[in-house]
């Protein structure tokens, strides 16, 4: 065998470190400044970190990130004009459309509470909106939930203000299972609700053909579990998973229906290069935590979801903070004129 020969990488300006959201974004932002000797780097065989389409029967799945939250706020202009760009299909959440079923398969959908509950939740984000927006500038692009991990090691290692501040936004999960069966037998609602004996036990399925979403008669759910549940289920094989899902469905639908055809889902909380969907922080989190995790190391800088004090959680995050640092080591890489290698 013949012995490998490695090209020795020449030495770059800028190293990215992920090549998820906000790691593109970085770049494309140096691009658009003028700034080209960078270099992007990805520990899995994919770009796009927790954003992974996959064909499921035949259809095109999202894993990862499916949903533009305020979709009409200025923050968001860029995931909807990509949107619009590339035509990709989409259509406004219709989360009054829904059904709630025990496990006895009866109708137990309560109006009246679901609008009190959404007056509520109008009333806390109107208290959210008027915090004191105490953020500043904040280029890792790793999770929260890798860099409090020893996948990564840092030398010297990190301060303990900073390992503070990450392990006070760790990741949530949450996991997308995709259903197929030969044939349609659910309600004809957006959302089916189950309120079995369990909390969080398979508690959300989405109708994937409402609004044109899937065409008529692909059949298919999207069953939506979180937490401990979502742990649990991406611990475990697609058959173990697809015989509860179906001993649910039997609880609510009766014997007769069918089995699945196919199953899918993709395991964010095992996956050491995520460990987790998205970022939301432990109580007691303050706008001082925020700023010690967007807080840059001598050269090393940090980008992600998690580390914008208004759009943790949500693309948006991810796409401002790999902006924010894309513009703001632009300028030092010109103003340092190329001599001083940044990571």
């Amino acid at each position: 065998m013949a012995p490998c020969v490695y090209k020795r990488q020449q030495h770059k300006k800028v190293l990215i470190l992920g090549a998820g959201l906000s790691g593109i974004v970085a770049g494309k932002t140096l691009m658009d400044n003028g700034v080209d000797d960078f270099l992007i780097l990805e520990g899995q065989d994919y770009i796009g970190g927790r954003i992974k389409q996959h064909n499921f029967s035949g259809f095109n799945v999202e894993l990862g990130a499916n949903w533009i939250h305020l979709a009409k706020q200025e923050d968001s202009a860029p995931m909807w004009s990509l949107k619009q760009q590339k035509n990709i299909l989409g259509c406004w959440n219709q989360s009054s459309n829904f059904i709630i079923r025990n496990a006895k398969g009866a109708d137990i959908t309560d109006m009246e509470s679901y609008r009190h509950w959404k007056q509520i939740e109008t009333e806390f984000e109107a208290k959210q909106e008027e915090r004191e927006n105490d953020k500043k500038p904040e280029i890792p692009t790793f999770s929260t939930g890798v860099l409090a991990s020893d996948m990564v090691t840092f030398n010297p290692p990190l301060p303990e203000w900073k390992r503070e501040a990450i392990l006070k936004m760790p990741l949530s999960v949450y996991t997308k299972i995709f259903i197929k069966f030969p044939y349609k037998f659910w309600d004809e609602k957006d959302y089916i609700l189950f309120a079995g004996d369990k909390r969080g036990h398979y508690p959300v399925f989405k109708n994937l053909e409402s609004h044109g979403m899937f065409p008529e008669g692909s059949a298919m759910l999207l069953i939506s579990v979180t937490e401990d549940q979502g742990r649990r289920i991406e611990k475990q094989t697609f058959e173990e998973t697809k015989t509860e899902i179906v001993e649910t469905l039997r609880k609510v639908y009766g014997q007769d229906i069918p089995e699945p055809t196919d199953i899918f889902y993709p395991r964010w909380s095992t996956n050491p290069f995520t460990l987790g969907s998205f970022s939301e922080p432990v109580v007691g989190i303050t706008p001082q935590d925020f700023k010690d995790l967007a807080m840059n190391l001598e050269n090393l800088h940090f980008a992600g979801e998690a580390l914008d004090y208004e759009w943790f959680g949500y693309m948006q995050g991810a796409y401002i903070t790999g902006q924010r640092q894309g513009k703001m080591l632009s300028k030092l890489v010109k103003t340092k004129e190329g001599r001083e290698t940044i990571e």
